[in-house]
């Protein structure tokens, strides 16, 4: 066999691998499943990787809207990387940036206000997507702005529906400038979390997505997906449970952004909460059980040392205290069954420091008041269940009751 001819051996088996690898290849590929929308009448190939992938709800049914109208992205291509190249919003097409273009239209989510359509416009101007009254407040607090009323938003927005006395027309952009106060500075940089369009804290307990889907898209605390789209990892956290929205949404999702601790005005910081259960891969029920409320004697029921024995330790615990001021209102409070199971039978002073100077609830955080010479005891408790009682008096409407 001369030159020639090998070379022809040669390049014939290189093409006969190519054409066999082509095939192997082919043989390897999804069979396509097509879907043509009732609403776009153009054929679309997402359900050939996404097949099993939820409804996203009753009133969006994937044989009329599709995937396309509302996710953008090429429906026709079988690559990932081309069909998601133009997602709108990455995976959230409800994120405000783009929430117009995926979500709005007269038919749709930015209809007439009279037929109760105009929901981006409610969300746009919303408190949960300006933060407007923590930024009034913060801005007028340092001397920032003349008056406490809302002059800034997260972004610029203008409404020219009012239908509250508290409402305004427009709101500027809050971007304080190098001569701004101090702490209106800080809180510019550090605090600007809590709202729907700010990204969500990457770890157990706060995931969440952006825009709409913030409320609307239930998550677990460790963020997992639960579903059925074979495309959407079970193992990577920052997924919602399903690709599904609802308008029930549980009190677990709003603890995604609330009661997971607070913001300190002198540190300009958000303070997480410790008392959170260890394990976040707890499902929606496992979690409300834990987070019920239960009551918490501020001085321990069942202190560690005994009750009369050392008043040296425990001088506000005796047989007085015990009979009259023990289960008294003011020595009571709410709390989390999971904290109120960590901190059973710890002495007070350990509770103050350890737990309740960053508790979520305000009846905790101010206990320190009502300490008399560093110590919690009758006088402590009549003065607290008197603020109590003077609180219900004055915000509870007794002859309606």
């Amino acid at each position: 066999m001369n030159g020639y001819q090998k070379g022809t051996a040669v390049l014939g088996l290189l093409l006969l691998l190519i054409v066999v690898g082509a095939i192997v290849r082919q043989e390897r590929q999804p069979k396509a499943v097509q879907l043509v929308p009732a609403l776009t009448g153009r054929p679309e190939l997402c359900l050939t990787c996404h097949q099993g992938i939820e409804e996203i709800s009753p009133s969006h049914p994937t044989e009329s809207f599709g995937c396309v109208l509302c996710h953008g992205g090429d429906g026709l291509a079988l690559d990932k990387e081309l069909a998601h190249a133009t997602l709108r919003g990455g995976r959230n097409p409800s994120d405000l940036a783009v929430v117009e273009e995926s979500c709005g239209g007269s038919a749709c989510h930015s209809g007439a206000a009279d037929d109760g359509r105009d929901h981006i416009h409610r969300v746009l101007t919303s408190v949960q997507a300006t933060y407007a009254g923590a930024i009034a407040q913060i801005n007028f607090a340092f001397g920032g702005q003349a008056d406490p009323a809302a002059h800034f938003g997260i972004v610029a927005v203008a409404d020219g529906n009012i239908t509250t006395e508290t409402g305004v027309a427009s709101l500027s952009p809050f971007q304080p400038g190098p001569d701004a106060p101090g702490p209106v500075q800080t809180f510019a940089n550090e605090c600007l979390r809590c709202h729907v369009s700010a990204a969500a804290i990457n770890q157990p307990y706060f995931y969440r997505a952006a825009g709409c889907a913030a409320c609307h898209v239930i998550y677990e605390n460790d963020g997992l997906y639960r579903g059925d789209d074979p495309t959407t990892p079970k193992d990577v956290p920052g997924y919602g449970r399903t690709h599904q929205l609802t308008t029930a949404i549980p009190y677990t999702q709003c603890n995604h952004c609330h009661n997971r601790g607070n913001y300190s005005l002198r540190q300009m910081a958000f303070l997480e909460r410790d008392d959170l259960p260890g394990q976040p891969n707890l499902s929606a029920q496992e979690q409300r059980e834990l987070e019920k409320l239960s009551i918490e004697h501020i001085a321990a029921q069942h202190p560690k040392d005994t009750i009369v024995a050392d008043h040296s330790v425990l001088p506000e615990i005796d047989e007085e205290f015990q009979e009259i001021y023990l289960h008294a209102i003011g020595n009571l409070t709410f709390d989390p069954i999971s904290a109120n199971i960590d901190k059973s039978n710890n002495d007070v002073k350990v509770k103050l420091q350890k737990y309740f100077r960053r508790a979520p609830y305000k009846t905790q955080n101010e206990l320190d008041d009502f300490l008399v010479n560093d110590r919690w005891g009758a006088e402590s408790v009549i003065n607290r269940g008197n603020t109590i009682a003077d609180f219900a008096l004055d915000y509870w409407d007794f002859q309606s009751v």
